[in-house]
């Protein structure tokens, strides 16, 4: 089984990378805060207050694709 993760972080890796091109296609922007922590928000809303945001690129995929 020790052969089976490697692969797994490989796949979680690709998909992270897959849903930020996606993401930003789609009019999102990551902002990282001064505590270091990323956020994405779509590039029209960028200093609005109360804009929604997305904790991670994938979930930006997920939210707003389906």
């Amino acid at each position: 089984m020790m052969c089976s993760r490697p692969y797994l972080v490989a796949v979680a890796i690709e998909d992270e990378i897959a849903a930020e091109v996606t993401a930003r296609a789609m009019g999102w922007e990551p902002l990282e805060g001064e505590d270091g922590t990323r956020i994405w928000v779509r590039s029209e809303d960028i200093g609005v207050n109360d804009a929604p945001y997305c904790d991670t690129a994938l979930q930006v995929v997920r939210s707003y694709t389906h």
